[in-house]
């Protein structure tokens, strides 16, 4: 825990600014708040064909960050960035890779493919796991193209020097905040992400028992925030702090904003905070397996608790 203090402490001793920390808030707040209202993303993405998604997703990803970009910069006056070609051409294509991902068409022809009843428990498995073909695999294309010489790995996936022992601590904090959440309407609309009745179908499909449903889904599920934490702790910091430096973070947790719309308006507001602390520890790390041990370890715990108000009490 000293470490994980430590980077805290030299960090926002380094970088805060009233005005700037103020003006981020308000600028964010007004995202979420507009999302939320317009019931953008449900009501409006959701909505478009594949392409249509994957340009609309970038439309929102590219305002947050480069919105933050730009407002650090006026308030720092660092902006040696803004005059670097490869940070926009690399951080645009790094976005455009997230977007594509998140709209593109293959769930339809998976769709397609398997029983109706089963499609949508497919479907989220699919989801989860896909990432790895339609975006890793890019995304260690933009690797090679301007990082293979850093020493950093592949976007901070090394396990050199890695000490997990201050991340269980934080998970032991955050697991009470998730057991109160589990209470909330809200949280149950959403959680647990595992449904047993499409389980069972399933399970009963494939001729084995429900909690072999069970344990492939919540793997599925949990394997898809690897591919979360190499995006955005590893390619929006360690893949971009060489032009941003210290200013690196502040753009990433507002573009990870964008990617909790749709769920419930606590845990997108947290995940500003969230986002805030684990870019700050990739950062001074130098890698992203305590961001990976930190947002699985919250997942399982909202799944567990989540499941057991729904199901079990």
């Amino acid at each position: 825990m000293k470490t994980i203090l430590l980077y805290l402490r030299d960090y926002i001793s380094e970088h805060f600014r009233w005005k700037l920390y103020l003006g981020f808030v308000v600028i964010v707040a007004a995202f979420i708040g507009a999302n939320y209202a317009l019931d953008f993303e449900d009501d409006v993405i959701d909505r478009q064909e594949a392409y249509g998604r994957i340009g609309l997703f970038f439309l929102l990803h590219t305002l947050a960050y480069y919105g933050i970009v730009l407002w650090t910069a006026w308030q720092t006056g660092r902006s040696e960035a803004l005059r670097s070609r490869d940070f926009w051409i690399k951080s645009a294509l790094g976005l455009l890779i997230l977007c594509t991902f998140r709209g593109f068409p293959y769930l339809d022809v998976v769709a397609r493919s398997v029983p109706r009843d089963l499609s949508l428990f497919v479907l989220r498995m699919v989801k989860y796991t896909l990432g790895w073909l339609t975006a890793a695999i890019p995304l260690f294309l933009l690797y090679l193209i301007y990082d293979r010489r850093s020493g950093n790995g592949f976007y901070g996936l090394k396990f050199r020097k890695v000490d997990f022992r201050p991340y269980a601590a934080m998970l032991f904090i955050v697991g009470p905040l998730a057991f109160a959440a589990s209470f909330t309407e809200s949280f149950l609309k959403v959680y647990p992400k595992f449904k047993p009745e499409q389980g069972h179908l399933f399970a009963e499909y494939m001729g084995w028992p429900d909690w072999g449903s069970l344990l492939l889904f919540e793997a599925a599920y949990l394997s898809g925030f690897l591919f979360v934490e190499l995006f955005f702790r590893g390619f929006l910091i360690i893949g971009l702090d060489k032009y941003l430096k210290a200013d690196v973070v502040l753009p990433m947790a507002a573009t990870y904003a964008v990617l909790h719309f749709g769920k419930p308006l606590g845990e997108t507001v947290s995940s500003v905070f969230g986002g805030y602390l684990l870019g700050i520890f990739a950062l001074k790390g130098r890698n992203i397996w305590g961001g990976v041990f930190i947002h699985m370890g919250v997942a399982f715990f909202m799944e567990v608790f989540a499941y057991f108000q729904k199901y079990v009490f």
